[in-house]
């Protein structure tokens, strides 16, 4: 699943930079929208597999390593990419 994950999110990345060649708009939004379903199903394919390994390498303690993966996941989430490229920069 993680690599799987991991090649649809490069995949709809690569995709989404050819996005602005579309030619009208209803192809645009249409395109848009499956995109960005692809990245989310990618995300959850790479959450769903990064969470077994951990459950694998931990399994003493499983609801606390459970709720840290989901307490990093929502702060990733709520930050975004625009706070991560300040960081980059």
């Amino acid at each position: 699943m993680l690599v799987y994950g991991a090649l649809a999110s490069a995949l709809q990345g690569v995709a989404f930079g050819f996005l602005p060649y579309t030619k009208d708009l209803e192809t645009f939004i249409i395109v848009s929208y499956c995109l960005r379903l692809l990245a989310e199903a990618a995300d959850v394919a790479v959450y769903v597999a990064v969470l077994a390994m951990v459950i694998a390498v931990f399994p003493e303690s499983v609801a606390s390593k459970m709720a840290i993966c989901e307490t990093f996941l929502g702060v990733g989430l709520c930050l975004g990419l625009r706070q991560i490229e300040v960081f980059a920069i």
